[in-house]
Parts: C-alpha cells; structure tokens; sequence
C-alpha cells in the first residue's frame, strides 16, 4: 500500500508542475492593413497633419509615414514584430526598437475594424481602423537613409 501511495504521490509530483504552469495567452492577430485615426492627444497642438498606414504580416510590417500637411513625402518603414499575450513588440530593419526609445512595446486590444494600441511604457494611444493602404502611397513611398540631407521623421509606431 506504501509502495502505490509512493508511485502516486511521484507522478503527482511529476505531472503537476507540467499542469499548472501558466502559459503565454496566444497573441492577438493583428495581420490586415491599418490607417492611423487617432493618436490620443499625443500630438495636439502640434498642429501637425500626420498620416500613417501599417500593414502587418506574419511577423513582418511596413509602416508608411508622412508628417505635414506640406509634406508630399511618403516614408517607408519595415521591420519585424510578435504579439504575445496581448503585447505587440518587434523591432524596425536598423535594429530600432518598436515603441521609441523604451522599445516596451504596446498593450492591444482589437474590436472590429479598430485597433488600440497603448504604449506600455507611457500609456500614450494610437487608434487604427482597418483601411486598404493606398496604391499612390506604396508606390511613392521612400526608405528613409541616414545620409540623406533632409533626415526622416521619427517613426510612430
């Protein structure tokens, strides 16, 4: 009796820890194209007219950027991303990470044809809405160079 007390008491011990663990809740999918509609407050009185598409797909995206309202410049961004539990994360193609400088990455939550994202580290907002991004900004659109006379913008993402 011992004997199978024992045997049960070690595969309990065995199997449990492999049965409680938690793991990561599966990753929002956030695949599709995405035009910026909101950002929250991030930029008021800045009087800055910005627009900016994203299309994420499995594990890469391209962010397509113009800041100004005389600004007939599309930039073109890309880089690689993962979502987990809820968190998008990544990183731009020069190694930048996703979210500025504190590269935390954004809380998402995904209703519908919106897409919240939340910057961990400030709390700051950007809503997209699901949108086809247009023929004439791919088309135009320039990767940004570091020796270039006239520096990029700042991604927002």
């Amino acid at each position: 009796m011992k004997r199978i007390l024992y045997i049960l008491a070690t595969v309990l011990c065995i199997t449990a820890p492999v049965s409680c663990q938690k793991t990561g809740e599966e990753g929002t999918d956030i695949s599709g194209e995405w035009h910026l509609v909101d950002t929250g407050g991030l930029i008021d009185g800045q009087q800055l007219d910005i627009q900016v598409y994203v299309h994420f797909n499995n594990g890469s995206f391209e962010l397509f950027q113009r800041l100004g309202e005389k600004q007939t410049r599309w930039w073109v961004y890309s880089g690689t991303y993962s979502t987990s539990d809820n968190v998008l994360s990544g990183r731009y193609s020069d190694g930048t990470r996703l979210g500025g400088t504190s590269g935390e990455g954004y809380a998402i939550s995904l209703e519908g044809g919106t897409l919240t994202l939340t910057s961990v580290f400030s709390g700051e907002v950007s809503i997209y809405e699901s949108a086809e991004i247009p023929d004439e900004v791919r088309e135009n659109a320039v990767a940004p160079v570091r020796s270039a006379e006239t520096a990029a913008p700042v991604p927002l993402l």
